[in-house]
C-alpha cells in the first residue's frame, strides 16, 4: 500500500469512530504534513522509524511551533500508527514517543456586553442572507453547537412545536430550542421562503443560495466582517461564540452535567477548560462581595 492508502483507510476508521469532521480534518491535516516530511526524506511508511518521528518533531520545534501544536501532532502520529500498527500489520514508530505537558490555556471567549454589540450590529442587516446569518450567530450562541453541526441541520429534524432540534453529527442527540424558539417560527414563515424560492430546495435549515449547506468559511467571512464593524477588538470565530455559550452558561449557575450534554462531550473532563474561567470568576465574585475578602 502506498502512503495515500494508508491516510485514506484511517480517514474511514476516524469516519466510522463518528469523530467530528473538524477533528478529523485536523488529524489528517497532521498526518499529511508528516507524509510530506517523510517525502523529502525518501522514506515510506513501512520504512518509518522512530527516529523519523522524533526528527519530524524537532524540526516543528526549529520552525518555532507552538509547543501545543507540537504535542497534538505527537498524539496524531501515535494514534495514526497505532491503528497501522493494529489493522497493517506495520511497525508502531511512535509507540515509544513522550507527549510533552502542556499547561492548559483558557479558552478565547467574550464577555457578555461584547456579544450584545455583536448581536446588535448583526441585527441590522436587512435581506434575507443577512437574517439568516444572524439566526445562525443567535443559534450558535443560544445552542453551543459547532458551526459544523449547524450548517448541516435539516429541516426533518426540527420540531418548532416541542422546541427542539435533533443532532446527528458525532453524538446523536435532541437539543433544546425554547431561547430561540420565536425568532426560528419568524424565520420559518418569512425568511426561509425567501432563501429558498430561486431553487426549490427545502432540506437544510440554513441553506446557501443553491441549496446547498452554507460552507463553514462563508460564514467565517460573514462573522469576521461583523465583528470589526461592531468595533469588538478580540477575535471572533465561531469556536469563540461556542466557548462564550459555555462560560457564560457556568458563570450563570448551569451544571456541569447539563453543559456536558448541551455541548455534546462524551466526557466531563472535556469541561475542565471552563471550569478554571468559573472558578475565577467565583474568586472575583467572593473578593467583590465577601465582607472579610
Amino acid at each position: 500500500m502506498k502512503s495515500l492508502d494508508y491516510v485514506s483507510s484511517y480517514k474511514k476508521f476516524l469516519n466510522q469512530k463518528k469523530r467530528s469532521i473538524n477533528t478529523v480534518l485536523a488529524y489528517l491535516k497532521d498526518i499529511n504534513q508528516f507524509v510530506a516530511f517523510l517525502n523529502e526524506l525518501k522514506v515510506d511508511f513501512s520504512d518509518c522509524t522512530p527516529q523519523h518521528c522524533k526528527d519530524f518533531l524537532a524540526n516543528l520545534k526549529a520552525q518555532h511551533k507552538a509547543q501545543r501544536s507540537i504535542t497534538r501532532k505527537a498524539a496524531t502520529l501515535k494514534s495514526f500508527f497505532t491503528f497501522l500498527e493494529k489493522e497493517h500489520g506495520l511497525s508502531n514508530c511512535a509507540k515509544q514517543m513522550v507527549l510533552a505537558p502542556v499547561k492548559p490555556s483558557m479558552p478565547e471567549h467574550l464577555t457578555v456586553d461584547q456579544m450584545e454589540k455583536l448581536f446588535a450590529c448583526a441585527q441590522q442587516g436587512q435581506t434575507a442572507k443577512d437574517k439568516r446569518n444572524y439566526l445562525i450567530l443567535y443559534f450558535m450562541y443560544a445552542t453551543g453547537l459547532r458551526i459544523s453541526q449547524v450548517i448541516l441541520l435539516e429541516l426533518a429534524d426540527l420540531n418548532l412545536k416541542e422546541s427542539y432540534i435533533i443532532v446527528k453529527q458525532s453524538k446523536k442527540r435532541a437539543v433544546p430550542l425554547h431561547a430561540i424558539a420565536d425568532l426560528l417560527r419568524n424565520y420559518m414563515s418569512k425568511t426561509y421562503p425567501q432563501l429558498t424560492r430561486a431553487h426549490g430546495l427545502k432540506k437544510y435549515l440554513f441553506p446557501s443560495s443553491s441549496g446547498k449547506p452554507l460552507t463553514r468559511q462563508s460564514f467565517w467571512l460573514y462573522l469576521k466582517h461583523q465583528w470589526k464593524k461592531a468595533g469588538i477588538a478580540a477575535t471572533v470565530s465561531p469556536d469563540v461564540i461556542r466557548h462564550s455559550h459555555a462560560v457564560h452558561m457556568l458563570k450563570q449557575g448551569a451544571p456541569q452535567s447539563a453543559l456536558k450534554q448541551m455541548l455534546g462531550h462524551q466526557d466531563i473532563h472535556d469541561l475542565d477548560k471552563y471550569s478554571r474561567i468559573e472558578i475565577s470568576h467565583l474568586r472575583a465574585l467572593y473578593d467583590e462581595k465577601h465582607p472579610r475578602a
